[in-house]
């Protein structure tokens, strides 16, 4: 056997760090450790309320506008889908749009594209079947917003929402 001469200084040295290391992990550990420990469901709601809270839902009538500033230059639309109707066609002189509405029954998709430029809109599921879309991008004159609802029983519908985008000059021309 043989032992290794350490110095004091050195042993001083290791026992110090030793004690500073069970503090931080004493410090910072213990409460990491018990809040995994705690009840799952309250994690999930305070999540799921801050996610609410953070993106308001609201239920309005199928006619009704909502106007949103998204830069100087630009704003969009908010209009709501019914079910049992074919939406009327609107006048806009915004660059973009967004749709809101339900599943109209049992959907388990929908998909909704803007026809006359390609763009493809993604939807958000809000509280039970209700669903709102990001911006649609509209190009000036005409567009064909195609909303296709796939039921799960088989079924399908297929409603087309015609939207006019005025010109930038007519914008002015108006206001």
């Amino acid at each position: 056997m043989s032992f290794v001469m350490r110095d004091s200084n050195q042993s001083r040295t290791e026992t110090q760090f030793l004690i500073v290391l069970s503090a931080l992990v004493l410090t910072f550990g213990i409460p990491v450790f018990l809040s995994f420990q705690g009840d799952k469901s309250n994690v999930t709601k305070t999540v799921a309320k801050a996610i609410l809270t953070e993106v308001p839902v609201q239920v309005r009538e199928p006619s009704s506008e909502k106007v949103t500033t998204l830069s100087q230059s630009s704003t969009s639309v908010t209009f709501n889908l019914p079910c049992n109707k074919e939406p009327e066609k609107k006048t806009v002189d915004s660059s973009f749009v967004r749709l809101e509405g339900t599943g109209c029954g049992a959907s388990k998709k929908i998909e909704i594209q803007n026809v006359s430029n390609g763009f493809s809109a993604s939807l958000f599921f809000t509280e039970g079947n209700s669903f709102t879309t990001d911006f649609i991008d509209l190009q000036e004159g005409e567009n064909e917003l195609k909303v296709h609802r796939f039921q799960a029983d088989g079924t399908d519908s297929l409603k087309t929402v015609h939207i006019h985008r005025r010109a930038p000059s007519s914008n002015l021309a108006t206001h």
